[in-house]
């Protein structure tokens, strides 16, 4: 399994007051124009990293607000590839595998489905599965229940170096992905968002306490276990599933 952080930019309709203002499109209100991504191993170590420039095309001019912020300009953007192609180079770098999307917050998440459903994209895979690192974050920090701590905060109060500016997709994911390896040892509360926009929880596996197990077996038979009677044990465990020795049962 992977970790893939995802971190994304949005520029969207705003009123020019010059006769020909852009109109919000409800299907997309928010259109990716940038998409960083970090990718982690199952150790939630680095792997690679990737920078995709979109060309906006549902709102041609970037938002004063979005271009002050990020850096983004259409001289920067209108020579760059659309949406679905960098989606395309965006699913070969995720790979086949099962992956755990990464989001500081759960809007990426909402507005990649949506750019994704406005191109016909992705339509075989009905829901995404992610982390909410910061609300994984704000835990940590003992942030009050229902006050998410900001990205840049995140960075300072966790002792990381500032050496790129934020508001930059890739940055922001390489921020995100470096408070996620301090995180890893903190409960990471999968969650699930489905085609229709429905965000769940899911159940996460119990984890197994086999050294209680394999003394409990040796206290029965009145002698220790060898390294090939362990193993045996173990994939027996992994067969029925009994629940007696799962930790939270203990």
């Amino acid at each position: 399994m992977k970790y893939i952080v995802l971190d994304l930019e949005f520029n969207q309709a705003f009123d020019f007051g010059n006769g020909r203002s852009q109109i919000t499109d409800e299907k997309c209100p928010f259109e990716i124009i940038q998409i960083g991504a970090v990718r982690l191993n199952h150790k939630f170590e680095y792997e690679a990293s990737l920078n995709l420039l979109i060309k906006p095309a549902i709102y041609k001019k970037i938002n004063p607000y979005v271009g002050r912020i990020t850096g983004l300009s259409c001289v920067m953007l209108n020579n760059k590839q659309s949406f679905c192609e960098a989606f395309e180079k965006l699913s070969e770098f995720v790979g086949k595998k099962r992956v755990i999307y990464c989001v500081w917050g759960v809007n990426d998440i909402k507005e990649l489905r949506k750019n994704m459903d406005y191109y016909g994209l992705g339509i075989e895979s009905k829901t995404i599965d992610f982390i909410d690192v910061q609300s994984v974050a704000s835990k940590h920090l003992n942030r009050v229940a229902g006050m998410c701590v900001g990205l840049k905060n995140a960075v300072i109060a966790m002792s990381i170096e500032m050496n790129k500016p934020f508001h930059n997709a890739l940055h922001d994911a390489e921020y995100t992905a470096k408070i996620l390896q301090q995180l890893k040892r903190e409960p990471l509360h999968i969650m699930r968002f489905s085609h229709d926009n429905v965000i769940t929880s899911l159940k996460q596996p119990a984890k197994m306490n086999f050294a209680t197990l394999y003394k409990y077996i040796e206290n029965k038979l009145g002698r220790g276990l060898t390294k090939k009677e362990k193993w045996i044990f173990k994939n027996v465990y992994f067969s029925i599933k009994p629940r007696r020795f799962d930790k939270k049962n203990l």
